[in-house]
Formats: structure tokens, C-alpha cells, sequence
């Protein structure tokens, strides 16, 4: 999908004026597109020539108020967003940094310093519709993986007949997945556990901060208590984020079979690279398969620290932030549940 940079903006507006999203034909069809496909690619273009000619939306698409107003509306919205003409995100990627980023649309939107009707602002500028559905829709986003907690939200909202723009998964879906999912985990015990490299990782670090089954967010637990007892359980390195580990996650994308809810929508990048971070630290590949035992030895030995995979020196504002790469010493849960593993492994 093709928009201009202030659509997404007009998005969030009209949900302010009408919370059911049904009045406004065309921001309606942007919602039901968004919903059904929320990691669907998303194209933002403005009225550019000379160097971002390549990109150039023409001005088909102004509004009422002028030539000007909507060019410089455009590269507001794109300097706050801190993206050039012509960038291609996921509209998941895309919607959440406009709610992270943009908080009113004062001096975006409205004509405030204007001299001339030829850049007045857009009349809806300073009703506070943008304003209050932003804080709505920021309430329903999914940005962690424990976040059940929005699904719940995501239901009490549906009931009450608000549109939201990035619908989590269900209750119901998160309850059915955890239990098909932790099925086809203890199925998969003697042919290979598909699991991510990196979250192999993660489950040490759960391990150490006390994390035991029962959990709702996703099954590694589980799947250390079953190590524990069985360390000839085969476990297969995943490039995707496997069912068998994530199916009951908040942030799991159905769709794509992998991680896109959380970290603001872009857990996929930072997720891929501590995956290819792990294995060549082990001396693997993705697709490797080995006996759980020997793979926690093996990781026990050669990555001491979640440093060297974890780490990501980015600003807030980047689509490779997020909160596990700001940690520049070694987290000490997998600090004390490497310690204990190795204990309880032998």
C-alpha cells in the first residue's frame, strides 16, 4: 500500500472524531486493510522532484489547503518520524512510531503562523481528535512479549464498538495456542524442538529470575523443565519464531510465523540477528539440530555473557532499538540461571 505521510495521521484523527472507524470511507479502507494485514508493507511518498524525484507522489492528493501546506505537512510528519521520502516499513512498524513519536498534531496540522489562506491548516487541527485516539490506541499495542494484558483490553474495547487500528491476538487465541502449541512441543521431543537460537537465551534468563511453569507468554519454561528431566531431547535452531515456543506470545504474528507485535513491531530485525549471533558464536547453523544437554553445555561455555548477543547500540528513536539491547554488562538473571542450569545439567 501507497500513502502520503499525513493519511496516517488522518487515520488516527478520524478515530478521535468517530471511534468505530465507519464514517470516513477512505481512512475505513486504510483501518480494514491495516487490521486484516498489519504487517503488510507501507509505502510513504510525498510531493517531491529534483533528488527524491525517484519517489514522487504528485499532488493528486492535497487537501484543501494548498500546495505548500501539504509539502510541509509531508516533511513534518517525516522529520518526526525520522524517515526519508519513499521509505517502505510494515504498516504495524510505521503506525506504532507515529503513536511513539508524533503526540499532537499543533504545528503539523493547524495554520498556526501562517500569513496567508494559502497555508491555512486543516480545520480538525485543534479538536483534540488525534490527541485522544492516540492515547487510546497507544493503550492497545502489544510492545512486549508478556503483554496478554492488551488482549484483554483489545476485547473490552471491541465490546464497546472502538476501532483499533493494530488488533492483538485474542484471549481466546492466546489460550488455545498455549495449549496446541505446548502439545506439539512435547510431540516434537524425539524428532527436534524447533526453537530460535537467541531464545534459548532468553529461557536462562527466565530460568534465573525464577520464571516456572505455569506461563502464559510463551513455553520456554516448559521446555527447561523438560531438558531438565531428559537431556537426550532434540532440539532443531529455528530462523522463524516456532510454534512450538511461541505459540501462545501476544506479540507472535499468525500471519507470518514469527515475531512482529512486540519491540514496536520491529522484534523481527534485532530477533534475526542475535539468532545469527548465537549459532556463530556456537559453531551452528540455522537448521542444526543437537541434544539439549549438550546444546545448554555448549552454550554455557562459549557465550558467558548475553552481551556479545544481546547488545545493540541504537537511539530510541531507531526500528533496532529495544529495551534488552540497552544492557551494556551481563544481565544477571542469565548470569545466575547459567550458574544454577549448569548445576542442575551436571
Amino acid at each position: 500500500m501507497t500513502m502520503r505521510p499525513y493519511q496516517l495521521l488522518c487515520v488516527v484523527c478520524s478515530l478521535g472524531e468517530d471511534p468505530t472507524g465507519t464514517k470516513n470511507k477512505k481512512t475505513k479502507a486504510i483501518l480494514d486493510k491495516v487490521g486484516r494485514h498489519p504487517d503488510m508493507a507501507v509505502t510513504l511518498k510525498c510531493n517531491m522532484v529534483k533528488m527524491f524525484g525517484f519517489q514522487t507522489s504528485g499532488p493528486a492528493e492535497d487537501t484543501a489547503e494548498g500546495a505548500d501546506f501539504n509539502k510541509r505537512r509531508d516533511l513534518e510528519i517525516l522529520l518526526q518520524l525520522n524517515e526519508p521520502p519513499g521509505v517502505t516499513l510494515s504498516a504495524r512498524i510505521l503506525f506504532n512510531r507515529l503513536l511513539n513519536k508524533i503526540s499532537t498534531v499543533r504545528g503539523i496540522c493547524d495554520g498556526s503562523g501562517a500569513i496567508s489562506d494559502a497555508c491555512k491548516g486543516c480545520p480538525k487541527a485543534n479538536s483534540g481528535f488525534y490527541e485522544k485516539a492516540r492515547e487510546i490506541q497507544r493503550a492497545l499495542v502489544v510492545k512486549s512479549c508478556g503483554e496478554r494484558a492488551k488482549s484483554a483490553a483489545y476485547e473490552e474495547a471491541r465490546k464497546k464498538g472502538i476501532a483499533v487500528l493494530i488488533p492483538p491476538r485474542s484471549v481466546e487465541e492466546l489460550d488455545k495456542g498455549k495449549k496446541e502449541s505446548l502439545a506439539a512441543m512435547y510431540r516434537a521431543k524425539s524428532t527436534g524442538i524447533a526453537v530460535r537460537p537467541h531464545t534459548l537465551l532468553c529461557a536462562v534468563c527466565q530460568y534465573g529470575g525464577g520464571t516456572r511453569p505455569p506461563f502464559d507468554s510463551d513455553n520456554l519454561p516448559e521446555l527447561v523443565q523438560l531438558v531438565l528431566k531428559d537431556q537426550d531431547t532434540l532440539i532443531t535452531l529455528s530462523e522463524d519464531a516456532p510454534w512450538t515456543i511461541c505459540g501462545p506470545c501476544a506479540g507472535w504474528s499468525p500471519e507470518l510465523k514469527t515475531c512482529g507485535g512486540h519491540v514496536n513491531g520491529s522484534a523481527e530485525l534485532t530477533n534475526h540477528l542475535r539468532d545469527l549471533r548465537t549459532v556463530r558464536l556456537l559453531g551452528l547453523t540455522l537448521g542444526s539440530s543437537m541434544k539439549a544437554g549438550k546444546l545448554f553445555r555448549r552454550i554455557f561455555e562459549r557465550i558467558p555473557s548475553t552481551v556479545a548477543v544481546c547488545r545493540f547500540e541504537s537511539p530510541a528513536h531507531s526500528v533496532w532499538h529495544d529495551s534488552c539491547g540497552d544492557r551494556e554488562v551481563n544481565n544477571p538473571t542469565y548470569e545466575k540461571g547459567r550458574k544454577d542450569l549448569m548445576q542442575a545439567l551436571g
